[in-house]
């Protein structure tokens, strides 16, 4: 297959319509033999049909943030703190320890507080309070970061994958490559950005995420899957099945160049890239590589338990002492009791509560892969909503 073959026009919509698995795009044409749009098999159709189902659920929960406050607070419970909230055992254990002090206080024969009340005043826990609240914001600042940087990193591939769509599409227009070439170039990179996301070991496995786009968009062959995996590497084996990918795409841009056209494939072209050409494709491929294996890194090293498990001790420490001097300071049976005060009391009770735990909770989620949690993206947010 030459260049000649083809309209240019059709060339470059192909290659520019194709540049990412996850652009929404059907690679029509493709020489791979599994490049008809069919369904997913039977078998698979529960697992693709409910990633899909949760990725809806996912950009509607992204969208809620528009919403006027009030909506924002009570809109649904899915994606919100509240889900996490109900069944943190410390919160409920913080407010018990203070409806229970205040009913001892309210039904006390004991004229004076306890001694204990004393020492509470003088120990200065709202020290404590302020100590554990800036280590509690640096730890959700730090998880943030986390999680903003391995989406840049996902995008920053799908958007490396439109560069070399780019180059190829120029290269094809000006006779240097042929299209099947580039083509193949472009399938076999979006190919990969799929077994990259498979090989994280989370939800996209190869039957339920791969084989279904591969059906539907023809990136790979059964023999060109065995071809390139060389070493027979399973897709959810870590990166290997991914790196192994890549290394051919840059072999295959490496034997492009115009000063090795004996050891380019058949039908690329002659093999007339210039050395310029040769390194922006390699340098954007090694990009690729570079942000996958980004993720990958900080899937394998998430924050330090140590330091997880210090926030939590200091939460479950502090927690119920300040539940214990709210309920204390709300007065005993000779100060004149008075419900407002009490209700006060255990508002910020509440609210400290709210603090502590809904920080403890929306930090290990951040601190997580990508997929984890319905406030999170998935890939296929780059399938579905890219361009």
């Amino acid at each position: 297959m030459t260049c000649e073959s083809i309209p240019e026009n059709e060339v470059l919509s192909k290659l520019l319509s194709s540049y990412s698995t996850f652009a929404g795009e059907s690679s029509s044409g493709s020489s791979a033999s599994a490049s008809s749009a069919t369904a997913p098999s039977t078998a698979n159709a529960k697992s693709w049909e409910y990633l899909q189902q949760t990725e809806k659920h996912r950009r509607a929960i992204l969208k809620q943030v528009e919403l006027p406050f009030g909506q924002i607070l009570f809109h649904k419970w899915k994606g919100s703190c509240f889900k996490a909230l109900a069944t943190d055992w410390l919160m409920y254990a913080s407010l018990g320890i203070f409806l229970v002090i205040r009913c001892y206080a309210r039904l006390s024969i004991l004229e004076n507080p306890p001694l204990v009340v004393a020492m509470l005043r003088d120990g200065n826990i709202g020290i404590l309070g302020g100590f554990l609240s800036f280590v509690l914001v640096i730890f959700v600042n730090q998880t943030n970061a986390r999680f903003f940087d391995m989406y840049q990193k996902s995008k920053s591939a799908a958007g490396r994958i439109q560069d070399v769509a780019g180059y190829c599409a120029a290269a094809v227009a000006r006779r240097q490559v042929s299209a099947a070439w580039a083509h193949r170039l472009v399938r076999t990179l979006n190919a990969a950005h799929a077994v990259g996301y498979v090989g994280l070991r989370g939800p996209y496995q190869q039957d339920n995420f791969f084989d279904p786009l591969n059906r539907q968009y023809g990136l790979l062959t059964d023999h060109e899957i065995h071809q390139r995996m060389v070493h027979g590497t399973r897709m959810d084996a870590v990166s290997a099945a991914f790196k192994e990918l890549i290394t051919w795409c840059q072999l295959q841009v490496g034997k492009a160049q115009e000063q090795q056209p004996q050891s380019v494939e058949e039908d690329s072209g002659g093999g007339r890239l210039s050395v310029y050409e040769v390194t922006e494709l390699q340098r954007r491929i090694l990009q690729i590589r570079a942000d996958v294996d980004g993720i990958y890194d900080y899937r394998d090293q998430p924050s330090p338990y140590f330091y997880i498990h210090f926030i939590c001790l200091l939460s479950a420490l502090y927690l119920p002492l300040f539940a214990v001097d709210s309920a204390y300071e709300a007065g005993w049976v000779h100060d004149n009791l008075a419900w407002s005060k009490e209700l006060l009391a255990a508002t910020m009770v509440l609210v400290q509560a709210i603090f502590c735990g809904g920080i403890t909770a929306v930090g290990p989620e951040n601190d997580g892969p990508l997929w984890r949690g319905l406030g999170r993206l998935e890939c296929h947010y780059l399938r579905d909503h890219d361009h």
